[in-house]
């Protein structure tokens, strides 16, 4: 998707009634303590989307999405993967190894 050695982050957002992947300038992380001695880590975005990938031009660009959910590559468009997100969430892309997790 991006430069490999680039510092950018990804997630799933919703944009003008579709499911895109945004591309953000960097991600910050703190790692806190929680309950019982155990830890959190907690992930944010920093700055404004620079670009966007709609689901077509992610597949053009050899693109693949693997989850967690179903073995091996899917081929489903995002808004399908993702029917129900909001404007108000972003879903968080591991783009090193395949899985994602919803962030509030």
């Amino acid at each position: 998707m991006a430069q490999k050695d680039a510092p950018l982050t990804y997630r799933f957002v919703s944009r003008d009634g579709d499911v895109v992947i945004a591309v953000y300038p960097k991600e910050g992380y703190e790692r806190i303590e929680v309950q019982n001695g155990d830890a959190e880590t907690l992930v944010w975005t920093e700055g404004v989307p620079i670009f966007f990938y709609t689901y077509e031009e992610f597949k053009k660009a050899g693109g693949v999405i693997r989850t967690n959910i179903v073995e091996g590559e899917i081929d489903i468009p995002f808004k399908k993967l993702f029917p129900d997100l909001g404007s108000d969430k972003e879903i968080y892309i591991d783009a090193e190894s395949g899985w994602t997790d919803e962030v509030e």
